[in-house]
C-alpha cells in the first residue's frame, strides 16, 4: 500500500516518506551513542534501511509514468493562493459538518487528543508531526492551481483525515476513560458517555448526509452537496421564472415517475458537470431523473458492449421506451443559469468557455426538428426549454 499510495495520489509521498525518514534517523543517532535505554523503541538501521531501498524502488518504478505528464505537473504549480477560509472549509470537510460550533469542538478534541499521543505515545507522536509538517512544507512550496478553495486543499491533504480523525478518537477516549477512573460512579459515566453521544449525533444531523440522500436524488455527488457544507443546499426557488413553471407543474403529476434531462454537460468545457442544475430542478419537482445523450450533437459515448442505467440515447426512441415521461432539452443552459439563478449565474458570466457556440446552437436546432418528426411537438415550450412527451411509453 505505501508503494501504491503515491501513484493514486502524489501529495501522499510524504506520508509514506516521513515515518522511515524519521525512524531511519532515530536508529542512526541510537546506534552512534549506543543507547539501549531510549523511550523511543524503532526497528535496527539496517532493518529500517532495507525497507526505505524496497519502498523508494517501487514507488520510484510506479512513478516513472509521471515523466510523460511533466509539463501538465509543472502548469499546477505556484498558480493558488491560501486564505484563512481555505483552512476554515478544509476544517469543515474533516468535521463532516458546515456548524462551526461542531468544528470548534472537533478542533478543541484534537489538540486535547494531541497532548494525550505525547504524553503516552511519543514515538507515534513524531511520526505524525513529521508528516503534518512535510506534507504542508509540500502544498506550501508548490501552492497547486485553486488551493485556496477548501475542497481542493483537503484533497491535496487527504493523508491529514486520518490522523485528525484518530487524534479527535484518543481525545475522547481520554476523557471517556477519565471519567471513569476519577468517579466510579456509574452514574457520571452514564453521563460522559451520554454526552460523546450527543455529539456524534449533532454531527449526524448537522451534517451532509441529511441534506444530500434524500429520495429522489440522482446527484448526490453534485458540487452542490459536496464542495461546502457551510452553504445552505437549497434557497427557496422563485416558480415564476421561466423553466420553473414547468417544473413546479410535475409536482402534481403523480402518474410521471422518470423525465429524461439534456445536455448532460456542457460541450465547450468537461468540467461544467459541476454547474449544471438538474439537482436544484429535482428538488423542486420531485422525480427521477435520467440524462439523455445523443451522439450528432456532442461525443458518443454508445458501444455495443456498454449498458448505462440512467444515460439513455434521445434520438433512438427505445433507448427510453418505458423509463420516462417527459424529455426535456435545455437549448442554452448557460444563459438559462444566468437568468435564473444569482450566485451560479455570476459565474458563469465569467467564465466565458461554457458558453455555448453559434456551431452548437445549430445542431440543438437541427436536434429539434429530428425530435419533432419523432415525437411529434413539443408539450411545453418557453425561451429556454423545449419539451416533448414520451409517446412510446
Amino acid at each position: 500500500m505505501a508503494i501504491l499510495a503515491p501513484y493514486f495520489h502524489l501529495f501522499t509521498l510524504p506520508t509514506v516518506i516521513a515515518p522511515l525518514g524519521l525512524a531511519l534517523f532515530i536508529s542512526f543517532f541510537q546506534m552512534k551513542q549506543d543507547n539501549k535505554n531510549t523511550i523511543l523503541k524503532v526497528p535496527s538501521f539496517k532493518r529500517l534501511l532495507q525497507t526505505g531501498i524496497a519502498v523508494l524502488i517501487g514507488i520510484g518504478l510506479w512513478l516513472i509514468p509521471l515523466l510523460c505528464s511533466l509539463a501538465e505537473i509543472k502548469d499546477k504549480m505556484n498558480k493558488g493562493h491560501l486564505v484563512f477560509d481555505s483552512f476554515l472549509s478544509m476544517l469543515s470537510l474533516f468535521s463532516g459538518t458546515g456548524n462551526y460550533f461542531l468544528v470548534g469542538v472537533c478542533v478543541i478534541l484534537f489538540l486535547y487528543g494531541f497532548i494525550c499521543l505525547y504524553k503516552k505515545e511519543l514515538f507515534l507522536f513524531f511520526i505524525i508531526c513529521t508528516i503534518l509538517f512535510l506534507q504542508s512544507l509540500a502544498v506550501m512550496i508548490t501552492m497547486p492551481i485553486c488551493i485556496g478553495q477548501g475542497i481542493v486543499l483537503a484533497r491535496y491533504c487527504i493523508s491529514f483525515l486520518l490522523f485528525w480523525l484518530l487524534i479527535v478518537a484518543v481525545g475522547i477516549s481520554d476523557l471517556l476513560y477519565s471519567f471513569h477512573s476519577k468517579w466510579q460512579s456509574k452514574k457520571r459515566l452514564a453521563l460522559a458517555v451520554s454526552v460523546v453521544t450527543l455529539f456524534v449525533s449533532m454531527l449526524f444531523l448537522k451534517g451532509p448526509l441529511i441534506e444530500a440522500y434524500y429520495y429522489p436524488n440522482n446527484f448526490t455527488n453534485h458540487m452542490t452537496f459536496q464542495y461546502d457544507y457551510r452553504k445552505k443546499v437549497f434557497a427557496s426557488p422563485d416558480l415564476t421564472k421561466p423553466v420553473m413553471r414547468f417544473y413546479d407543474s410535475l409536482k402534481s403529476q403523480p402518474g410521471v415517475q422518470a423525465i429524461v434531462e439534456y445536455p448532460y454537460i456542457f460541450p465547450t468545457c468537461i468540467y461544467s458537470w459541476a454547474f449544471n442544475p438538474f439537482h436544484f430542478y429535482q428538488h423542486v419537482h420531485g422525480k427521477k431523473v435520467i440524462m439523455g445523450e445523443d451522439p450528432a450533437v456532442f461525443f458518443s459515448l454508445w458501444d455495443n458492449n456498454i449498458r448505462f442505467r440512467s444515460l439513455v440515447n434521445i434520438a433512438n426512441p427505445d433507448s427510453w421506451r418505458g423509463k420516462a415521461d417527459y424529455l426535456i432539452i435545455h437549448r442554452n443552459l448557460s444563459q438559462e443559469i444566468i437568468t435564473i439563478f444569482d450566485e451560479q449565474g455570476d459565474t458563469f458570466a465569467k467564465n466565458k468557455q461554457i458558453f455555448f457556440t453559434a456551431r452548437y446552437h445549430m445542431r440543438i436546432f437541427n436536434l429539434i426538428l429530428k425530435l419533432k418528426s419523432l415525437y411529434g411537438q413539443p408539450v411545453y415550450e418557453d425561451e429556454f426549454i423545449t419539451v416533448f412527451k414520451n409517446s412510446y411509453r
